[in-house]
């Protein structure tokens, strides 16, 4: 990943860090997951993730698609007619469903 991100407002400790930041294992994890399943909705991603033993919360795996789609490696599902595919959370809410770019 090549963009490194730190708030203006934080310390220059964080900037300092931004800037030294690795591709971690949770981005790895994250292609990993759509690599295998294809398309997927966070919470699919999450679920495959740690089904492998890797053990990460959703919010760390959101995040890092968050910072996969911002590098467009990852990005929306679409269907032929260019328009974002949805699937449903567990608990039947709408969610935009993932793949690599």
């Amino acid at each position: 990943m090549t963009t490194k991100y730190a708030r203006t407002t934080d310390p220059a400790t964080s900037h300092e860090a931004a800037t030294t930041a690795l591709y971690s294992n949770a981005h790895v994890a994250v292609e990993e997951a759509l690599r295998e399943l294809g398309v997927a909705a966070d919470h699919e991603i999450e679920a495959f993730v740690n089904a492998k033993t890797h053990v990460y919360s959703g919010q760390r795996l959101r995040t890092a698609r968050a910072e996969l789609e911002r590098e467009h490696i990852v990005t929306y599902n679409r269907n032929p007619d260019g328009i974002p595919t949805y699937g449903k959370t567990p608990s039947g809410r709408r969610t935009h469903e993932w793949r690599l770019a």
